[in-house]
């Protein structure tokens, strides 16, 4: 493993990170980069894969963060009620975009994911 600044070596590249870091922290696109993709607002008339209920609050949050970073991503958050969290991927337009988001997470995953429409 390589030292923490192992990029010294390459001044040229420590120089166009530093101007990208401090363009991006200016226009204020950085957190969207580098933090939790935005989910898209709860919405009626849709539809949504449950991909696990989980009893420990971490892990559900660490599941939905995963499945978030999916390529292409799946909108995921954690509901909790009591000592249940459940990981909810959506909404989805229709049946067919959530039935093919739970068949990308059974074969990603494992996960036997439950459709429902709201």
């Amino acid at each position: 493993m390589r030292p923490a600044g192992h990029l010294c070596r390459y001044p040229r590249i420590v120089m166009v990170v530093k101007r990208l870091r401090r363009s991006l922290s200016e226009s204020g696109t950085s957190d969207r980069l580098y933090g939790k993709p935005e989910l898209p607002a709860f919405k009626t008339d849709a539809w949504y894969v449950l991909a696990a209920s989980l009893r420990d609050k971490p892990d559900a949050q660490r599941l939905a963060a995963i499945i978030n970073h999916q390529g292409p991503p799946i909108p995921a958050r954690v509901l909790s009620e009591g000592d249940q969290h459940r990981v909810l991927a959506g909404p989805f337009d229709d049946e067919p975009a959530a039935e093919e988001a739970a068949r990308r997470l059974k074969i990603d995953l494992e996960l036997d994911a439950v459709l429902f429409e709201t």
